[in-house]
């Protein structure tokens, strides 16, 4: 067995060691809360896929052991299938947090999700997600290979039906997603950016009176969203009753929109709360796309790097970095921690209790 294999068993035993108590601890501190929105619905479903693809590791350390000896086709494709389920599954709730993100703060007011649309979406791409893996268990198959530069024969598991084309196509899918997802995120992400720094710039404020009152529901302090409040000051009383208040695990950023009918045209200072929330589902995203971006570069060079010898340094290197994408099933619970000093907290008394 080659070096690399070894590198790739010993990283993929870490990230299952450490994905398993980290996705079960979060699925622990988010079911202990109350009551939940559409955003940590989408955290506990994204942990129970993670943890899926963790407890499934064992499968892929064969691969890398039988690599050049593989002869167990049930084996091949279990392992093929439970990865690009996983992969699958986390792609779409990803893009799917992102879209939640883009409408919590774009549209707060007329587009916010409820959990009960959040777990349609999850189910809608759980079943999609089976749908797209089922050809692949129909190809996948042990195959007798040589080697295109040193010759030698090896048996691999791969997508290798008797009809070549459609053995392609139930994997192209997988191949295209990452080219479909990487834009998606980006131009979401752009977008919640452009709307955040466009009201940052109008903070200044025209006339002399503000609007007050909640406009989106009260979130309780474990389950902070964006919440987008306005206060009347001076004579003028409050809107609903009940004045706006602070969440520790939020930032405000106050702007100044335009006249609204319902307030007799009196300028208005609106007060966006950004959640930590919102922050720690960004930096997943962000570490989400660019290890997918890395390893889809070096799959592209995938003709050049085969020519390397297997246990040279810069193939080890990019055979490595190659894997970098399952480190996101085990690094969520290290990012929510860093980004969301509440998540760090529940945690902290979980342990303790």
């Amino acid at each position: 067995m080659h070096l690399y294999a070894w590198i790739a068993i010993l990283y993929r035993f870490l990230i299952s060691t450490f994905g398993i108590p980290g996705n079960i601890l979060i699925l622990i501190v988010y079911s202990r809360r109350k009551s939940i929105g559409s955003a940590q619905f989408f955290i506990k479903t994204l942990a129970i896929a993670d943890l899926y693809v963790c407890l499934l590791l064992p499968f892929n350390v064969y691969y890398y052991v039988f690599q050049l000896n593989y002869t167990n086709n049930f084996i091949c494709k279990i392992s093929m299938t439970t990865e690009s389920f996983g992969w699958y599954v986390s792609v779409f709730l990803t893009v799917a947090v992102a879209a939640d993100r883009y409408v919590a703060i774009c549209r707060p007011l007329t587009g916010r999700w409820s959990r009960r649309k959040a777990a349609v979406i999850v189910a809608c791409s759980v079943l999609l997600a089976f749908i797209l893996v089922t050809p692949e268990a129909l190809v996948a198959t042990t195959a007798l290979k040589t080697h295109p530069y040193y010759g030698y024969n090896y048996t691999t598991c791969l997508p290798n039906g008797e009809n070549r084309i459609f053995a392609n196509l139930v994997v192209l899918p997988r191949v295209l997603s990452p080219f479909v997802a990487l834009p998606t995120l980006a131009v979401i992400y752009i977008k919640v950016w452009r709307k955040v720094h466009r009201q940052k710039r109008q903070i200044g404020g025209v006339g002399s009176f503000t609007l007050s009152g909640n406009v989106a529901k009260n979130q309780t302090e474990h389950d902070s969203e964006e919440r987008l409040t306005t206060q009347i000051s001076k004579a003028l009383p409050s809107v609903n009753g009940d004045n706006s208040t602070k969440n520790r695990d939020t930032e405000t950023v106050e702007i100044n929109d335009k006249v609204c009918a319902d307030t007799n045209a009196f300028p208005q200072k609106t007060t966006i709360v950004v959640s930590r929330l919102t922050k720690m589902l960004l930096v997943t995203t962000l570490v989400f796309s660019l290890t997918w971006f890395l390893s889809v570069v070096l799959f592209s060079l995938k003709s050049t790097t085969d020519k390397w010898y297997p246990d040279s340094a810069p193939a080890i290197l990019v055979s490595t970095v190659r894997l970098c994408p399952v480190i996101n099933h085990a690094i969520n619970p290290v990012i929510y921690s860093f980004t969301n000093k509440q998540f760090l907290r529940d945690c902290k008394r979980l342990c303790r209790s």
